[in-house]
């Protein structure tokens, strides 16, 4: 196809990039907004195309972007990742497309464009009806849909305070606003105090926290000691089974015997010079001196 031969010489030599326009361009549905890193793009597809070739134009485009045909776990996946812009792949005379379109228009708040083969425009005006924002051509000129894409994200307007406030770790997410925490964008329910305990870990990385000092600053009274610690391993071990699910993030709260717990970021790790690292767990952490750094409480 024309049209991809010319796509990829214009990613080889590199779109020319120009800043967004007006900042204060309003949303195009309420409750979209950017993701921490920057935006991020959706795409599926109801039909084989050249996705190398578009979803590198997304790439240069600065969104972070997440490809898979579309099956039953499509919607799913588009509610876990929340993205600013979801691009389905269609044939534009398909039943299907309309079907698909008007789904993601319902379920979800970003924004939806559909890619056809081109180079007609036949179908383009029921995919707009179904809930398409834009429909765009596959044969089209790479630095014509590069356009279009830039204007078309210059909708999504500025970040919103919810994640100018969010505390971000690697793949963790702490959304204070919100209260939802996530694991590369898979949502972790916590109970409130499961909540306030790694918000305020996750605040201070790599420094220790006596049992006291968190459960006083979660709590809404001054505990003792002996309670404190108490309630501290209860909730840290809560936190610890939730966690467990998800590749590397079980170990993101570590334990200092005699001394507390401290939050060691998933993407770098703590120096922790100052302690001895043991292996001990369960019952022999009982024997181990104060300063070992454990992963068990």
């Amino acid at each position: 196809m024309p049209g991809y031969e010319a796509m990829s010489s214009y990613l080889q030599a590199g779109p020319s990039r120009q800043e967004p326009g007006d900042a204060t361009l309003a949303r195009r549905r309420d409750g979209r907004r950017r993701g921490a890193s920057g935006p991020v793009a959706y795409v599926t597809y109801l039909r084989p195309y050249r996705s190398l070739s578009f979803v590198g134009l997304l790439v240069r485009l600065g969104l972070t972007t997440t490809e898979r045909p579309y099956d039953a776990e499509s919607q799913r996946i588009a509610a876990s990742l929340k993205p600013d812009l979801v691009v389905v792949v269609i044939d534009p005379q398909g039943e299907d497309a309309r079907a698909t379109i008007r789904e993601f228009s319902e379920n979800s708040t970003a924004l939806i464009a559909a890619l056809g083969p081109g180079p007609g425009t036949e179908g383009f005006s029921e995919l707009f009806a179904a809930g398409a924002d834009i429909c765009l051509r596959e044969s089209d000129p790479p630095e014509l849909l590069v356009a279009q894409l830039e204007a078309f994200l210059r909708r999504l307007g500025p970040a919103d305070a919810a994640d100018a406030d969010a505390i971000t770790h690697g793949p963790l997410r702490i959304d204070p606003r919100r209260c939802e925490v996530s694991w590369r964008g898979s949502r972790i329910p916590f109970a409130p105090m499961e909540f306030r305990i790694l918000q305020h870990l996750a605040e201070r990385p790599g420094h220790v926290v006596s049992a006291h000092d968190l459960m006083r600053a979660v709590h809404d009274y001054t505990p003792s000691e002996r309670e404190a610690r108490a309630s501290a391993k209860v909730y840290v071990r809560r936190i610890r089974q939730k966690l467990e699910g998800f590749d590397g993030a079980a170990n993101i709260i570590s334990t200092v015997r005699g001394f507390g717990y401290f939050f060691d970021p998933p993407s770098t790790g703590i120096d922790a010079d100052s302690f001895e690292t043991s292996a001990i767990t369960g019952n022999d952490a009982s024997a181990s001196a104060p300063g070992t750094r454990l992963h068990d409480t």
